[in-house]
């Protein structure tokens, strides 16, 4: 009933408010943080309608308060820009095939692919409960493995990637402005931390784009050997596609 009662007050506030309140609001400077310039600054759409990318769950297991904490956030600023006047394509992937999923499988002697479609139920289940908005557009990885396969190869042509025995490896040194959004450095690159440790590599903080897994329950065909997508390049693919 609470959350009903949420969404009812939403839905008259949109509703009834006057023509010239909806003018006087659409006239205000709206300003937003750039994680880049780390600077609050007008929002410029760059078209029409707004592309809003959400990085979705790893469903891996149930959501928690951590996810609904997200994606409420996520849901009032989709629902605040519509109010504001603008048309709004909202995507959000869902990273359906991971390490950890396969792990917390194993665990619960599972199939992987089907604890990842029971673990995404549940997040539409838990976030319709909240009266969180649909996307418009839910991509998932194993559904794009073969735009991830094309993207990996440019990387490779263009000198961005490099292959090893375990795969293939971003080389952050051919890319300048690495680092630039997370503030990070190169002194702040952590081995181990989503950053696979291989001795083959040829910087510490290259991170895989494909691991190669001859053996595993869970893989696809690729030119360099079987495996799946390494979780850094994922989302980077879906984003361009949708």
């Amino acid at each position: 009933q609470q959350f009903s009662s949420c969404e009812n007050l939403y839905e008259n506030a949109k509703y009834n408010t006057s023509a010239a309140e909806r003018t006087e609001s659409s006239s205000l400077t709206l300003s937003i943080s750039n994680t880049r310039s780390g600077n609050k600054e007008v929002f410029q759409p760059l078209g029409n309608p707004v592309k809003m990318y959400v990085c979705g769950m790893t469903p891996k297991e149930r959501p928690h308060i951590g996810h609904a904490f997200m994606f409420v956030q996520m849901d009032v600023m989709r629902r605040y820009l519509e109010y504001r006047g603008y048309s709004i394509y909202h995507v959000q992937n869902f990273t359906d095939i991971d390490d950890k999923i396969i792990d917390r499988a194993a665990a619960a002697g599972r199939d992987p692919m089907e604890w990842s479609r029971e673990q995404t139920e549940a997040y539409f289940e838990t976030m319709d409960q909240l009266h969180i908005l649909h996307a418009h557009e839910f991509p998932r990885v194993t559904e794009s493995i073969d735009r991830i396969i094309e993207h990996i190869h440019e990387l490779i042509l263009t000198g961005h990637a490099y292959t090893t025995s375990t795969g293939v490896y971003f080389d952050v040194t051919k890319f300048e402005a690495y680092g630039q959004l997370s503030g990070r450095g190169e002194d702040d690159g952590l081995a181990g931390a989503r950053v696979e440790v291989d001795d083959e590599k040829r910087g510490a903080r290259d991170w895989a784009l494909w691991k190669l897994d001859t053996d595993g329950a869970i893989g696809w065909e690729s030119p360099w050997g079987r495996g799946r997508p390494g979780w850094h390049i994922e989302c980077s693919t879906m984003i361009r596609h949708s």
